[in-house]
């Protein structure tokens, strides 16, 4: 089955327009298209003010994967070109996005729950790629240092 949205005609410029309108109508408190070396599009950052301070995520676009994917998934050539599989991705991130903050305005989930993968740390390195980083080993229990 091909990946969804393959033959989206929408353009990479009106989908981030509408992520980050979604993303600002939900709270965001900033929202950020990072570009890459080719100077397209490659990754959107956002931040949420939570309880606890500002929280800054990160989620990459990474547009030749579904390249890749669309060639070895045998979708029809006219499709197999790096313009349409960055207008697939983006429409897939764009989805993604609400469908995560539905479950959020349903009270399902926290805000930062769902994003948490793709939370970032002050390096920019998201969440998922420290653990990866890590053989996906979480940290610990907390070793307190005090003993009475």
């Amino acid at each position: 089955m091909p990946i969804a949205n393959y033959t989206t005609t929408i353009s990479v410029d009106k989908t981030i327009g509408e992520i980050q309108s979604m993303l600002g109508r939900h709270g965001a408190s900033g929202v950020l298209v990072e570009y890459g070396e080719d100077r397209e599009p490659a990754a959107v950052r956002f931040s949420f003010t939570t309880p606890t301070g500002e929280v800054l995520f990160k989620l990459p676009a990474r547009a030749e994967n579904i390249l890749a994917v669309f060639r070895r998934e045998g979708v029809p050539k006219k499709y197999q070109c790096i313009e349409q599989a960055q207008r697939t991705a983006w429409r897939l991130i764009k989805d993604w996005i609400r469908a995560q903050l539905s479950l959020v305005q349903a009270e399902l989930v926290e805000l930062a729950e769902v994003f948490l993968p793709y939370m970032t740390d002050p390096s920019g390195r998201t969440m998922f790629e420290a653990v990866k980083q890590r053989n996906f080993a979480l940290p610990g229990p907390r070793q307190d240092t005090h003993q009475e």
